[in-house]
């Protein structure tokens, strides 16, 4: 396979890693984090020409742009499931005290 074909199958995983990482399935990102990986693995374990660099950079540019966004959903998610686990104790406390001043 080519390496122009190889970055094109890199940078198109890594879209799909940002579209579900979106949708917020991030057992689905996660997969698909582990393809991107194996994807760049195979991709920089060939020699890669001078010729090769400019369209290497930009990929890797692409790359780096989805990773943060994705880093930036993750740690949105997490605050969000932080602030649901609050919520619950909260919720918890509240009917534990009243449970024992109620009778």
């Amino acid at each position: 396979m080519s390496l122009c074909r190889q970055l094109d199958d890199l940078l198109e995983a890594g879209r799909q890693m940002l579209a579900v990482a979106q949708d917020g399935d991030w057992t689905r990102a996660n997969e698909l984090q582990a393809d991107c990986h194996g994807r760049a693995e195979a991709l920089f374990v060939q020699p890669l020409s001078a010729t090769d660099a400019a369209a290497i950079a930009d990929g890797i540019a692409q790359l780096m742009e989805m990773h943060t966004e994705v880093m930036r959903l993750c740690m949105a998610a997490r605050d969000d499931s932080i602030q649901d686990i609050d919520s619950f104790k909260h919720g918890r406390q509240a009917v534990s005290e009243y449970s024992a001043n109620s009778g």
